[in-house]
């Protein structure tokens, strides 16, 4: 076979260059919008302050992974934004430049006291005219995939910041509940507020006709995230139960591990709290046991490296729940102390057939409706104490205990700042102490809403929106876990599961399957079970237009 001369491959190349560099008309006379819009861009540094890289192949192992979030609805524990709105990667063999790289085929880490100080540019785009903020993370193990809920996060030994008040977030190193401060960054021109817009109403931006960048966005990584993403298996229920409304056919598979009444009704707190009344108020709420990591039958394949999951689990005195104090109470009562994990329950998309999202992984974005789990400590109210719930992490627990607070947020998230209504079906309850003979409140409507920083615009006493709800675990850093997760089934190309065994597997691709992060893993809100709650549910007690409609 004959190859063009060097000759013609330049003057080809040339001849194209020469065409490109030409003024293309631009056929927009129909204003049909079939050209693409101006688009915003922000460009700036990543200066790394940490641990010198692995390597391994004559590469740095890892990557600066840089998220971009709306200012106005972050990721959480500060917000709901539920992914973001783009990213970018820098790879470490453009952070680590004059970094000695090992050659053989083994990883090579230096040690991690050998701390270095480096940059690099960045640039990320598209963008469409708002306001931002940007959170990094240099990912050390090299693991990190965008599109793969296990393993979209940073993990411990990792490094995190983004655009941030570093002399702030250096003064507050100390403290595990600090939030870090993230400068914004505006993309487009801001235009006027209209008169009469609520105090709190963020601008427009508008992106020019010939596009907009914001430059020199300095992202600063420094803080050694020192957590494992709190991976959890739900103990399952001692009886297996039957058909529900989201699983009509009781296939095996997606039967709930927790199922609560849209109109469940709990008892008010005791005015003298001891440990029989504790113990009897506990017991009206629907509770749930997380277990740290997975089965013992599914370990070994949750950390098999020709597996996709790679979860941080080797065995290690520092691994389970770190279980301590957000430094404020619970809403509900001023005693009891709010912790981390903060348990929370996401409604799915409804999938009765479980044909369009088999692996119960779709939250519904819009209204986002949120349940809010109370994490206890030791397993008891009674020992959830501030004398006895730890100020900061320290002795990791095998298993934490949740109870499911039978109200549900109904968060109106598509467009600007979120605003939610809380809905919840009774406003008082019998006392969990038999010698109080008259109902109570169950909650304080005024705590309620500044517990929430000023999310909630009201509280309305109806049904529980019914349907799945995915469970995640959360610590003040970010990092989560939640269930169901691909882990834990098989996606329309991977064929059928087969869950004969632990792990399972999928039948149409060779790998292994971890039940316990499958679709069983969920709470299903089901319809009341006796003729006053029905007619209450149908009637005065309907479910808020602002949850979205029924299943």
């Amino acid at each position: 076979m004959k190859f063009p001369s060097l000759g013609l491959l330049l003057a080809f190349v040339t001849a194209y260059a020469a065409g490109a560099c030409q003024s293309v008309p631009l056929d927009d006379a129909r204003r049909d919008n079939r050209a693409f819009p101006a688009r915003g861009a922000m460009r700036g540094s990543i200066r790394y302050e940490g641990p010198r890289p692995c390597s391994r192949l004559g590469h740095v192992v890892g990557s600066v992974v840089v998220f971009v979030f709306q200012r106005g609805n972050p990721p959480p524990p500060t917000g709901f934004g539920l992914r973001p709105v783009n990213f970018t990667v820098v790879p470490g063999d453009e952070l680590f430049v004059d970094e000695p790289r090992f050659s053989g085929p083994e990883l090579s880490c230096p040690a991690e006291t050998e701390v270095v100080s480096v940059s690099a540019p960045f640039a990320l785009s598209p963008l469409e005219g708002g306001s931002y903020i940007v959170q990094a993370f240099y990912n050390r193990s090299g693991n990190f995939l965008p599109s793969f809920g296990v393993r979209n996060q940073p993990e411990a030994g990792d490094i995190a910041g983004g655009y941030i008040d570093v002399a702030f977030a250096t003064q507050n190193a100390q403290n595990p509940n600090f939030q870090n401060v993230y400068f914004p960054v505006d993309i487009g021109i801001a235009e006027e507020i209209p008169q009469g817009a609520p105090p709190d109403t963020p601008p427009t931006y508008k992106i020019p006709s010939q596009g907009f960048v914001a430059d020199s966005v300095l992202v600063s990584l420094f803080e050694r995230v020192p957590l494992t993403r709190p991976y959890f298996n739900v103990a399952l229920p001692a009886q297996p139960l039957g058909p529900t409304p989201q699983n009509p056919d009781g296939d095996a598979n997606f039967m709930p591990v927790l199922t609560m009444t849209q109109d469940h009704h709990v008892l008010a707190a005791p005015a003298t709290p001891t440990k029989d009344t504790l113990a009897t108020l506990e017991k009206s709420f629907v509770s749930a046991r997380l277990d740290f990591g997975v089965p013992a039958a599914e370990l070994d394949a949750s950390l098999d490296p020709r597996e996709p999951f790679l979860f941080q689990l080797e065995p290690s005195p520092s691994l389970g729940f770190q279980l301590f104090s957000k430094g404020k109470t619970i809403p509900e009562n001023p005693l009891v102390p709010a912790l981390w994990p903060e348990v929370v329950f996401s409604r799915l998309k409804s999938d009765p057939t479980h044909q369009n999202d088999p692996q119960s992984l779709a939250v519904q974005p819009s209204p986002l409706v949120l349940i809010q789990g109370i994490t206890l400590f030791d397993d008891a109210l009674s020992q959830t104490t501030e004398a006895l719930v730890p100020k900061k992490p320290g002795v990791p627990k095998d298993h934490v205990r949740v109870l499911v607070r039978p109200s549900a947020l109904c968060i109106a998230n598509d467009a600007g700042p979120p605003s939610a209504v809380l809905v919840t079906p009774y406003k008082t309850g019998k006392s969990a102490d038999p010698a109080e003979t008259t109902e109570k409140p169950l909650y304080d409507e005024a705590r309620l809403a500044t517990a929430n920083g000023g999310l909630v615009r009201g509280v309305k006493n109806a049904c529980l929106p019914t349907g799945r709800y995915a469970i995640s675990a959360l610590y003040p850093s970010g990092q989560s876990w939640t269930t169901p997760n691909e882990a834990g089934s098989c996606a329309k190309s991977e064929g059928a599961l087969d869950s004969a065994g632990s792990p399972g597997k999928c039948l149409g691709k060779p790998r292994a399957v971890l039940l316990s992060q499958g679709t069983r893993a969920v709470l299903e809100v089901v319809p009341p079970n006796t003729p006053e709650g029905r007619a209450f549910c149908e009637g005065a007690g309907r479910v808020p237009d602002e949850c979205g409609s029924a299943p």
